[in-house]
């Protein structure tokens, strides 16, 4: 489903002093749409807009960030709105922007933005992304496979993080490198599932001839691997985690259809259970603002 609109940014300004009884919210895509818009009806609170961020006329080219692409262009265009609106009109408590948090904490970023929240981990999907989460995916998805989910959640957990730490990494090192498929470094036998995190590594250096820089790349992970927090949400990236995900899937021999990347996006949200989130700073940010 498409936005109804496509505004500027001059023409938001406009909409918020014209009609002060409004209150939008601007994320960052779909997903996070879905999630705010059954959120607010779970919770009986009404007209709230929550749009994503492509409804707004932004170039991506017309923006001066010390962001990193991978990051994303919606969250660069999303922090961007955020300062416009917050320059523009301070004082205003009709519009608020939610962007994923994704390095910020690891790079110390900081931002005094009124209009601006973040994630309470990395990104939203962290919020449902648990033990119970993949104890149901295996009964009731993936019908019930004879592996012990509890292992397979922190085998799962340890190579996220280990993807993290690569990807945070190659910011910090300041490198231009084109990211590589990681499912060649992963194997899988009888239900576990592991990753060569040298190897790949390995690989993503040669691939952008960058093996000189090998040593000093892996002695930067272990720099920052001391740096990790004991909860494992606020090192994980959505990306790595559907992508993961789907390889387990269909290294485990179920039909394609289910293992796909698309399918595993679209039911990994089943499992929404409200009071989770009304216990998430974020989300209780939230509600104060709707309700003010």
């Amino acid at each position: 489903m498409m936005d109804e609109y496509s505004w500027k940014i001059d023409e938001l300004i406009t909409r918020y002093e014209l009609e002060p009884s409004i209150k939008d919210i601007f994320v960052e895509g779909r997903r996070d749409q879905v999630i705010l818009r059954t959120f607010f009806n779970k919770i009986q609170i009404g007209n709230i807009g929550v749009h994503k961020i492509s409804s707004v006329q932004i170039a991506i080219e017309d923006i001066d960030t010390d962001l990193d692409l991978e990051e994303g262009e919606n969250k660069i265009k999303v922090i961007f709105l955020a300062k416009k609106l917050d320059t523009t009109i301070p004082f205003s408590n009709q519009v608020i922007c939610i962007a994923d948090k994704d390095f910020d904490e690891f790079l110390g970023r900081s931002y005094n933005n009124s209009k601006l929240l973040f994630t309470d981990y990395s990104c939203m999907e962290m919020y449902f992304f648990s033990k119970e989460f993949l104890k149901d995916f295996f009964e009731l998805y993936l019908l019930g496979i004879p592996y012990e989910s509890n292992i397979v959640f922190s085998q799962l957990v340890k190579i996220l993080q280990e993807l993290f730490l690569i990807r945070l990494t190659r910011i910090i090192l300041k490198l231009e490198l084109k990211w590589l498929n990681f499912q060649g470094c992963c194997s899988f036998n009888n239900g576990d599932i592991d990753f060569d995190s040298k190897d790949f590594v390995n690989r993503y250096l040669n691939k952008n001839n960058q093996h000189i820089l090998n040593n000093a790349f892996l002695s930067k992970i272990e720099e920052l691997r001391v740096k990790l927090k004991d909860d494992y949400r606020f090192q994980i990236r959505g990306r790595d985690f559907y992508e993961l995900l789907s390889y387990y899937v269909l290294q485990c021999g179920t039909d394609f259809k289910i293992g796909n990347l698309d399918a595993i996006k679209r039911v990994f949200f089943y499992r929404f259970i409200i009071n989770d989130l009304l216990n998430e700073k974020l989300f209780q940010s939230i509600i104060n603002w709707a309700k003010n």
